[in-house]
């Protein structure tokens, strides 16, 4: 009995949070690009209305890459929906908008925020990571493919 408590207030909560995020005006990301770092006030998916473009290197409110067309995710847990069928990636490989702030990116190298707000770039000190890049970069500013994880990464 108890477990069905614990499933079913974890269901109310889960649903709660999609409805705040289907429920909110679209208006509110028309200056988001798809590629784009995002982060919010709090470094939580709570409430759309605080997503930003990350600001600094290594940003500790990071959440995602926002994507702006067709996406397809892992798991339901890969994105938060923000209608009209754009998205918060938190995971999985997406492209990110990138520079060569750091060095160039290459294959494997972890990426972070970079002082260009909603831009990854390589990171070569310990902190908050994006992810990975799954592709080398092939100039010094554009749209690289890596896989995300945000995690704190020390080096």
């Amino acid at each position: 009995m108890k477990k069905i408590i614990i499933l079913t207030t974890a269901l109310i909560i889960s649903f709660t949070t999609y409805a705040q995020f289907a429920s909110k005006d679209p208006s509110l990301f028309k200056n988001f690009q798809n590629g784009q770092v995002i982060a919010s006030d709090n470094g939580t998916l709570n409430n759309v209305s605080n997503f930003r473009l990350t600001k600094e290197p290594y940003d500790l409110n990071m959440v995602g890459v926002y994507v702006d067309k067709e996406f397809k995710p892992d798991t339901n847990k890969a994105v938060q929906p923000i209608p009209p069928n754009k998205y918060v990636a938190t995971s999985g490989i997406v492209e990110v908008r990138y520079n060569s702030e750091n060095g160039n990116i290459k294959k494997g190298d972890p990426i972070t925020s970079s002082s260009t707000s909603g831009e990854a770039m390589k990171a070569t000190k310990s902190g908050i990571i994006l992810g990975f890049a799954v592709e080398d970069a092939k100039a010094d500013k554009g749209i690289i493919k890596a896989r995300i994880l945000i995690q704190y990464l020390k080096q």
